[in-house]
């Protein structure tokens, strides 16, 4: 019996070659997007479950208030947290911390190996995350001072391809930043894609508390991230219960620090998707994206499930005599479902094979689109085991099955041959259920593409937004890390500065304390003489040379601009300061005119105002301009910045770094372009926007398919009707309209349907942007139109060779 069903069922596959080519490339498309897509969702849902005690690992984040509003929601907090909540709570088995310290350089045997990202941690970083071993005792790497943990894919670069991680053990390098020789302890492996914690280095935290001793426990030291394992089977929420006691405790409401302190445990598995913190650690991206991503696989498998039923339902007609036979010599109701879920069964196979060719095929643009290495294997490593996605595979495979073929089988199977044998077809009823699904599909097709439109507007809206500042040919250039602080420091950046912008291709140099951009520093219970005295304030501050207004255009709307007396390398002997137009508002100084020659107390410090900076955004466009204060601080660990009078990066590089070495040359030289560092604060929303715009095209093809299909044999059934109105003297462009006015009427109802729901969609997701595009009108019209047109391109190739036949052909065997 199965050996007729499969030979039966490949008989009708070959015998139809138009409706199962079309059913079988349909399917095919849509499984390749479905699984392309399943391996990117998985990799993202999947994010640090390889460590073994992931579940019961959180971070402490951190709310500050001042005011009663909220003016920090964050992943650092104070060096003390850590160590003090494992000491208050008995649920609490152990707790690490973490420094990030940026790029280094190593040196070993006179060779210099630069970009290396180096984590300061705890040694109970080890003991609690899984990062696994390729050398060396993990339980014991990060006890001593001068201890390195190194990746392997790094130790082959430091130490040679040639050399074995159990050989690099004992070594000992120079690491910029850090004044003693480290010795290698231990040789991880190359750390998971899949973790939001990346690095190539780790420093002992006791190196760290060994020069800072508030690194170690202090309430008022606050650049620290901290990580908390909890003894299995404690839930988190009774520790966050307890944690505004613990807050009151240690820190007396807001006497400690100037602010009300909120922590929180979120857990591990959430630290990727689920972050809106500022000064965030590690990788991260967007839930709502990456759930988007996933509707976006079922659209399009759905609609390529619909053409097959749409196709199936609407051939009947053609097979009604094939029934009726089978139903005479016997056939059961059964039988036939099973015969037609036998060719939906192949179908789908052969679908499923050239889908996973298409995967093979597609797969090193899709990597590259998303500068991830995925394959077929990461939809076994992720969120599930990889029995249990199998399992789960199979079913979504044979859910499908059931899906495309089921409800044709259930139909067609169910006419009376005594209906059938008498008349040259059969009423299928099923008209209303082919209109509904085609609805259904238009309705998709339009809510992707709507979404994928904003998407694209919005983050081309953000790249060329103006900020109030300009970010144009502008290069940023690691400062000199490895040089003193000393009398003499201030002289030699201003030496050095000159020197730059004597070159024909400069147009100018500042330097700045810490990078621009995101995540600048803040500074708490800031007074004036026009705040409440019970007030605590905060602003965002900035360390700048006298050149960086100039050099990135900022306007100064009163007052003056610092100068080069302004610097001093001692920081008692700072005073100046500018403040912009928000900080002016937040201090309560009556005008921006007002503030100027006025006096700040930041820390028990005064500062006097010397003016005031046009607000401009020092963040990505995600966030609204915050109060910002500037001063004249500087610092090694700074930032150059080069503004050129030319496009030729190359031509300006060299001569830069000539110079650089000439200065610095104990410092390792990189730069980067800013206005395209700056647009990386997007890669999530451009990277989601691709992939969205590449599976929207997909989709509509699916469902391009299925119209071609479905008018293919609506205009087969319609033949002689045709035929009879030409020649009652129908004009062709009559017949056209005829033929393609059901397509539109459903085109049109489904707008009704998408227009709403793209409009929450849209809506809900520019809510995360405090600058945004407005909704316009045509946002929705557009690809309403566009699938009109989409529609009659598909089905006028038809249409018109129906229109202008030989009416005889129609009704010849009339």
């Amino acid at each position: 019996m199965i050996r007729n069903l499969i030979k039966t069922a490949f008989r009708a596959i070959l015998k139809h070659k138009v409706f199962s080519t079309i059913n079988i490339l349909g399917l095919a498309i849509g499984m390749c997007a479905f699984l392309l897509i399943l391996e990117y969702v998985s990799l993202e849902l999947g994010f640090d479950r390889f460590h073994e005690n992931g579940k019961n690992i959180y971070r402490v984040v951190n709310d500050r208030y001042q005011n009663g509003e909220l003016i920090q929601h964050g992943t650092i907090t104070y060096s003390a947290v850590g160590p003090a909540l494992k000491e208050d709570f008995n649920e609490i088995e152990d707790n690490a911390r973490l420094v990030p310290f940026g790029q280094v350089f190593i040196e070993f045997e006179g060779e210099r190996h630069t970009e290396l990202e180096v984590v300061v941690a705890d040694q109970s970083l080890l003991d609690m995350f899984s990062f696994e071993a390729a050398a060396g005792d993990l339980s014991q790497a990060l006890i001593d001072q001068t201890a390195l943990v190194v990746t392997k894919s790094q130790a082959a670069k430091i130490f040679g391809a040639g050399r074995s991680p159990d050989e690099v053990i004992g070594e000992v390098v120079a690491v910029s930043g850090f004044s003693d020789p480290m010795k290698i302890t231990a040789v991880l492996e190359d750390i998971p894609v899949n973790s939001h914690l990346q690095f190539d280095l780790l420093v002992s935290y006791n190196r760290l508390v060994q020069f800072n001793s508030s690194a170690d426990r202090s309430w008022q030291s606050s650049d620290y991230w901290h990580y908390i394992q909890l003894k299995p089977g404690t839930d988190f929420e009774t520790i966050n219960a307890e944690m505004d006691a613990f807050s009151e405790r240690h820190l007396k409401g807001n006497e400690v620090t100037g602010s009300v302190e909120k922590f929180y445990l979120q857990p591990l598995f959430e630290a990727h998707l689920y972050s809106d913190f500022e000064y965030e650690i590690g990788i991260t991206n967007s839930a709502t994206a990456i759930w988007g991503l996933l509707a976006t696989a079922i659209f399009i498998i759905g609609i390529a499930w619909i053409n097959y039923i749409n196709l199936s339902t609407a051939r009947s007609l053609d097979r009604v005599k094939e029934v009726g036979i089978r139903k005479v010599v016997g056939a059961s109701k059964g039988q036939l479902i099973l015969q037609f879920l036998s060719e939906a069964f192949w179908i789908n196979v052969i679908a499923l094979i050239i889908a996973l060719t298409l995967v093979q095929i597609w797969q090193g643009a899709f990597n590259s689109l998303l500068q991830v290495p995925l394959s077929l294997s990461y939809i076994f490593t992720g969120l599930f085991s990889s029995q249990m996605m199998v399992v789960i595979l199979s079913a979504f495979f044979m859910l499908g099955v059931l899906l495309a073929g089921g409800y044709p089988a259930f139909v067609i199977s169910s006419f009376k041959p005594a209906n059938i044998l008498r008349s040259s077809g059969a009423q299928t009823g099923t008209n209303t259920s082919r209109r509904l699904l085609v609805v259904f599909q238009f309705t998709a097709s339009m809510i992707l593409i709507t979404a994928s439109m904003v998407v694209f507007l919005q983050v081309e809206f953000m790249k060329s937004k103006d900020m109030g500042i300009s970010l144009d040919q502008t290069l940023s250039i690691p400062g000199p890390s490895q040089s003193n602080f000393d009398s003499t420091f201030i002289d030699r950046i201003s030496s050095f500065k000159s020197e730059v912008g004597r070159l024909s291709v400069v147009r100018g140099v500042t330097m700045t304390q810490r990078p621009f951009g995101n995540n600048l520093g803040r500074v708490f219970d800031v007074q004036s003489r026009f705040t409440d005295s019970d007030g605590r304030y905060m602003l965002n501050w900035f360390g700048v040379d006298h050149d960086f207004l100039e050099l990135f255009e900022a306007d100064i709307i009163v007052g003056e601009n610092l100068n080069y007396g302004d610097h001093d390398y001692r920081f008692s002997a700072l005073s100046s300061a500018l403040l912009n137009e928000s900080a002016v508002k937040l201090l309560g100084f009556p005008s921006s005119d007002a503030a100027v020659g006025e006096e700040i107390t930041i820390y028990g410090k005064t500062w006097e105002i010397k003016g005031v900076v046009r607000d401009f955004n020092f963040q990505s466009l995600k966030h609204s301009v915050q109060p910002l204060v500037i001063q004249p601080l500087l610092s090694t660990n700074g930032q150059f910045y080069v503004k050129l009078n030319t496009t030729n990066i190359s031509e300006a590089v060299p001569a830069i770094e000539d110079i650089y070495d000439d200065f610095f040359n104990e410092s390792p030289f990189d730069y980067a372009i800013m206005d395209e560092e700056f647009n990386q604060t997007y890669r999530g929303e451009q990277q989601f926007g691709q992939v969205f715009r590449v599976f929207t095209g997909l989709g509509i093809v699916i469902a391009c398919l299925g119209l071609f299909g479905l008018t293919s044999f609506s205009i087969l059934k319609r033949r002689k009707e045709v035929g009879v109105r030409k020649v009652l003297g129908a004009s062709v462009n009559h017949v056209v309209v005829l033929l393609s006015k059901e397509s539109l009427k459903l085109i049109l109802i489904a707008s009704f349907i998408a227009i709403p729901v793209s409009l929450y969609a849209t809506r809900t997701w520019l809510d995360n942007f405090a600058y945004k595009i407005p909704l316009f009108w045509w946002l929705f019209v557009l690809p309403l139109i566009g699938l009109i047109v989409i529609a009659l391109i598909t089905i006028s190739s038809q249409t018109w060779r129906a229109a202008t036949s030989n009416p005889v052909k129609a009704l010849r065997d009339e």
